[in-house]
């Protein structure tokens, strides 16, 4: 009998024909755990109703005890005259941060993923993405051992949001709402017995956390069909245009990166899956791009197959970029942002996109399309360093697990 680790994440992780980041991560993360020998997984998800169906049926295929815990639409009702109830209430909707109001409208959740943890008799609970830990407040008193997986920087990446007028607060409302979510990620991350980070920025460094936090760096197979040069002597981007990270990048391409490129290099072509021309300013048109509209699997597939470059231009360093995990998988020569390969420390000299330096960054992208030496170069050493990390990789879970459970032990000796 192995470990038991009940694996538990409010992120969908069914739907991949529209695909992001959250739900490659997360999905990705629950394979390596069943990829552990050590490990005996049991799965507790939750999402929204309408999702139901197919997340069960990605749960059957994954082959482990399994929950779904659909979403309700039926709010909690207030007691007629109960002041505090709805000044309460007031206060959250007036102040909500992301997920908030929406998770004390699902406290079924809770009862799902504790009454789980009980009959599974659960020795680990891993959490994937700190959201999810709202859905169930009450686990980290339940549970002895909780491991937290953040994602990102959670309060940092809000303030960005807010600051860029993406919700509807105020300065004011939006203010006290960063100052609420940041001080919920600083109590979650003081109280679970572990905080994983998947890139290392993101490691918290605030005092009081219960022991050290750790950088587990996701990684993706190789691809059955990997990259091969097509001399298509064009570049992508890949990222929801809605989503504010992709929009700076999308707009750094447009505005600085291709009209030096097209300068020197007026045969070379930039497409961009994600964002359609209706959705984006005048200035950012420009011969030598194509706007592809929204992307798809399949789309997704033949770009990162085929294409000569991908760009990954991505200006913070929040988590890790999944497209540049997907183009190391593929084999496909890339080119980003320092900001983004912080968060991929096994790659070692691999040329970068100095965002600060368009001339530059135009000057590489320039000597790499099209030149078939230097791309396949580029392919294999991706390739390469991302097989010698895999092979460090395989009980990386376990190893961490058993970590937490020591420390446990020797808590209940000393109590002793």
């Amino acid at each position: 009998m192995g470990i038991k680790v009940l694996y538990y994440s409010a992120v969908d992780l069914a739907d991949l024909k529209q695909t992001n980041g959250g739900n490659l991560c997360c999905r990705n993360h629950l394979f390596r755990l069943k990829e552990d020998a050590d490990l005996e997984v049991h799965v507790v998800l939750a999402g929204r109703a309408d999702l139901a169906a197919a997340n069960l049926r990605f749960l059957t295929e994954f082959g482990a005890p399994h929950v779904y815990v659909p979403f309700r639409h039926d709010r909690p009702r207030l007691k007629r005259f109960n002041v505090p109830g709805r000044i309460a209430n007031w206060y959250r909707r007036r102040f909500n941060y992301p997920f908030n109001y929406d998770a004390w409208q699902q406290r079924h959740v809770e009862e799902a993923v504790l009454a789980a943890y009980h009959r599974w008799r659960i020795d680990v609970v891993i959490v994937d993405y700190l959201p999810s830990m709202l859905y169930c407040t009450g686990l980290i008193k339940e549970a002895a051992n909780v491991i937290l997986i953040t994602l990102n920087r959670e309060a940092e990446f809000y303030r960005d949001v807010l600051q860029c007028k993406l919700t509807a607060h105020t300065r004011i409302t939006g203010l006290v709402s960063q100052w609420r979510w940041a001080r919920y990620e600083r109590h979650v991350h003081r109280n679970v017995k572990q905080v994983v980070a998947i890139g290392p920025p993101d490691l918290p460094r605030g005092r009081g956390l219960r022991s050290r936090p750790v950088c587990v760096t996701p990684y993706l197979d190789p691809k059955p069909e990997p990259w091969s040069f097509a001399d298509s002597r064009a570049a992508f981007f890949v990222g929801n245009i809605n989503h504010y990270p992709n929009r700076l990048a999308i707009e750094w391409i447009a505005t600085q990166l291709v009209p030096r490129v097209h300068r020197e290099r007026p045969d070379l072509r930039v497409l961009v899956l994600g964002a359609d021309e209706a959705q984006t300013p005048a200035p950012w048109r420009h011969g030598a791009i194509t706007y592809l509209g929204a992307g798809d699997r399949e789309r997704t597939d033949r770009l990162f197959r085929t294409a000569d470059l991908m760009l990954c231009p991505i200006a913070n360093d929040f988590g890790m970029k999944f497209k540049a995990a997907e183009a190391i998988a593929y084999g496909t020569p890339m080119l980003a942002s320092r900001q983004t390969l912080v968060g991929i420390p096994y790659l070692r000299d691999v040329p970068s996109l100095d965002l600060d330096n368009p001339e530059a960054a135009a000057r590489l992208m320039c000597a790499l399309v099209g030149q078939r030496p230097a791309l396949e170069r580029l392919s294999e050493q991706l390739l390469r360093q991302s097989r010698e990390f895999r092979a460090t990789q395989k009980d990386v879970w376990s190893r961490l697990i058993r970590s937490v459970l020591a420390r446990d032990e020797a808590g209940n000796h000393r109590s002793g």
